[in-house]
């Protein structure tokens, strides 16, 4: 059993169909690539066209590497800098919900102690109560989302 390549295909069909055609066979080349440059064998085909081509396209690759290189520059500082601007105004609320909590506590306490009847006292113990709650719950509210920030992947 013999094995026909295409070529052989296609010169029998050719040579069934009409005797007086003759096969042609055509060879396409394609080359290509990938990269801010063409490869030294084009680039020098470029000079060949008109002098300075080729330090033209060096110069148009090496121009958009230092701007990509400036624009990631300044995207990474802007991150790092709305981190700080969020960890700075994370910190400010904690602070500020502290002394808010302490000074409904403080509030709730000279309360009791001022008029230690019963619904007044059970009023000012929930309200001292809810203060206590705010602190524990601030704390706990804000380690929850920077644990979950930090197992997150950045967008890039």
């Amino acid at each position: 059993m013999t094995e026909n390549t295409d070529k052989d295909l296609a010169k029998q069909e050719v040579d069934d169909s009409d005797d007086s055609s003759e096969l042609s066979e055509r060879t396409v080349i394609a080359c290509g690539f990938s990269g801010p440059l063409p490869p030294p064998q084009v680039l020098a085909q470029y000079d060949e066209i008109q002098a300075g081509f080729a330090d033209r396209i060096v110069a148009m690759a090496e121009n958009q590497a230092l701007h990509r290189q400036q624009s990631e520059k300044l995207a990474i500082e802007a991150e790092i800098n709305d981190d700080r601007r969020q960890r700075r105004e994370t910190f400010i609320g904690q602070i500020l919900g502290f002394i808010l909590a302490l000074a409904i506590i403080l509030i709730a306490a000279t309360s009791i102690y001022l008029n230690p009847t019963w619904p007044v006292g059970a009023f000012s113990t929930l309200i001292g109560g809810g203060g206590i709650y705010g602190i524990i719950y601030a704390f706990r509210y804000t380690r929850q989302v920077e644990s979950v920030d930090k197992t997150k992947p950045k967008a890039q």
